[in-house]
């Protein structure tokens, strides 16, 4: 037995070499991924929501070596606790597996779940050491995605206090990770493991959206997934992830279509150069005047 070691954070998994090691994995597990902003957070809040779906916040996990304190921050354990896991795990995968499931009897529900935009770069090898997970891809409107990422983050939480920050991105960055990262999870279609999920069917017709993806993840419905904002528990505190605050809220249609009122022409222009393409074969629009 090998045993992991904790890293900086910033050290990612090389998506040439294969470190999650060689264990399989038999959990039916939750992961969630997509491009930032898409609306990930109110989703997993809907789904955590559901009486055998536990889906805390993101660990980044699958995405790189575990950084015990982001852990220990996030999901309210031991630095013990981890450092332990850490110690006698047989690899990255083995890990994540007891992890995943910790978390999960913690809440006295039967399937863990976990939700990272940059788990989408990963579905291959998700899916090679996770062979029964079911992979939720959330997709928005492009144009809207690159409105929010323009200015994401607008605070920070520091000390007890809310800082606001004066964010603004060129429109060209922000462009390119909407593509990359949905043209990432649509490669995965026609794995039976792999959903699709649009931010725009989730805000409209919650019940019907969210019925389909329970359906898919084969349990039974339950109200308390419309009910996610009235409910309590461990996974809704989002004090180390201020900027999604608002997952736990009613659901609201404001950030719809924004992009009519905050792109300028030019915006216009870049993204269909840019992304025109891909916006259309999402169904977003049906050619390239708009």
């Amino acid at each position: 037995m090998t045993a992991l070691t904790a890293v900086p954070p910033a050290t990612r998994l090389d998506p040439k070499t294969d470190q999650y090691g060689s264990y399989v994995s038999q959990d039916a597990g939750i992961v969630i991924g997509c491009c930032s902003r898409s609306g990930s957070s109110l989703f997993r809040v809907m789904l955590d929501s559901h009486p055998k779906f536990a889906v805390g916040q993101g660990s980044r996990i699958f995405v790189e070596t575990p950084d015990p304190q982001r852990l220990v921050n996030n999901f309210g354990v031991t630095r013990e606790y981890v450092d332990e896991l850490l110690a006698t795990s047989q690899d990255q995968a083995h890990f994540i597996e007891r992890f995943m499931r910790g978390l999960a009897e913690r809440e006295n529900k039967p399937i863990w779940g976990d939700k990272a935009p940059p788990n989408i770069y990963y579905i291959p090898y998700i899916f090679e050491h996770f062979p029964n997970a079911r992979f939720i891809h959330i997709i928005r409107d492009g144009r809207d995605v690159v409105c929010s990422l323009r200015t994401h983050p607008k605070f920070k939480y520091e000390n007890g206090r809310t800082i606001e920050l004066n964010t603004w991105k060129p429109i060209e960055n922000c462009i390119t990770s909407w593509v990359n990262y949905t043209k990432k999870g649509l490669a995965a279609r026609g794995n039976p493991g792999y959903y699709e999920v649009h931010y725009e069917d989730l805000v409209t017709a919650p019940e019907k959206t969210m019925r389909e993806v329970i359906a898919f993840l084969g349990e039974a419905w339950d109200d308390s997934v419309l009910r996610y904002h009235e409910l309590q528990s461990t996974t809704r505190d989002f004090t180390a992830m201020p900027v999604s605050a608002d997952a736990v809220e009613p659901i609201s249609h404001k950030a719809l279509a924004r992009w009519q009122r905050d792109m300028t022409d030019e915006d216009k222009a870049i993204f269909k150069e840019r992304a025109g393409d891909l916006l259309i074969e999402l169904g977003y629009a049906t050619d390239h005047d708009w």
